[in-house]
């Protein structure tokens, strides 16, 4: 799997019981988050996320995922996208420039 990815945000605690958790936004303004189609775990692998709360905190719920019990491993976890996906915005800084 070949693509560059850049986090983006990070998974907090869970929240609920049905599996949903809160997501920790990098992006500047911290909405942006919610405009990627597409997101990815470390290792790469695709990760389908759905925003169920579009407010602050962001709550996503992960595809598959309907249980607190298997969604605390992705706790603290890191969500990156693919550089390609990034704007390229003449003024944006992004994380991994820093």
């Amino acid at each position: 799997n070949n693509i560059d990815i850049i986090p983006i945000a990070k998974f907090g605690k869970t929240h609920g019981l049905k599996g949903e958790i809160k997501v920790i936004s990098y992006c500047d303004p911290i909405e942006n988050i919610l405009t990627y189609p597409n997101f990815f775990l470390e290792n790469k692998s695709s990760l389908n996320l759905i925003f169920v709360s579009s407010n602050q905190p962001f709550i996503a719920k992960i595809e598959n995922i309907n249980s607190i019990d298997d969604v605390k491993k992705f706790v603290n976890k890191e969500i990156f996208v693919s550089i390609e996906e990034m704007r390229k915005d003449a003024d944006a800084i992004y994380w991994n420039d820093l």
